[in-house]
């Protein structure tokens, strides 16, 4: 099956460069929708793991974080594993129909992150990420791409 895969791979990169060299190239990079989804929730549940592991131990006694403890993991961990899933997820090419719902949403999450990093507290209100979880949700992407407490 690999096989076979990889020979029509061949052949659509042969074609895609015959129709750049004509003149009449499309976006070869562009993923399918389901290629976008699978590839966008591997990155989240990559950067939400570590999120989760320091929020749990954080949170292992029961008793709710010092402002120092809290903004130590808002700092350390939360702001930049958001940006780092952020950046990676600009790298994926969503197909041409998502093309501008996906690009809001990275602008949204974007604005959103500068707006955590100058006021960490906006973290604990699930409130402040509605928006963007409802545009991953409309994107088809898994709970893992949600931003924030749930």
């Amino acid at each position: 099956m690999r096989g076979k895969r990889r020979t029509v791979q061949v052949l659509a990169a042969l074609s895609v460069g015959a129709l750049i060299v004509t003149g009449c190239g499309g976006d070869d990079d562009a993923l399918s929708e389901d290629e976008l989804v699978e590839q966008g929730n591997a990155i989240c549940a990559e950067h939400t793991a570590p999120i989760e592991a320091a929020a749990g131990e954080l949170l292992a006694g029961g008793q709710l974080p010092s402002e120092k403890d809290f903004g130590k993991l808002a700092n350390e961990t939360i702001i930049p594993e958001y940006g780092a899933q952020i950046e990676e997820l600009r790298a994926l090419e969503p197909p041409e129909d998502l093309s501008d719902s996906y690009a809001q949403w990275l602008d949204d999450s974007q604005s959103l992150l500068e707006q955590i990093k100058k006021d960490p507290s906006l973290i604990t209100d699930p409130s402040n990420f509605s928006s963007v979880n409802q545009q991953a949700d409309e994107l088809g992407l898994a709970s893992d791409c949600h931003a924030g407490p749930e």
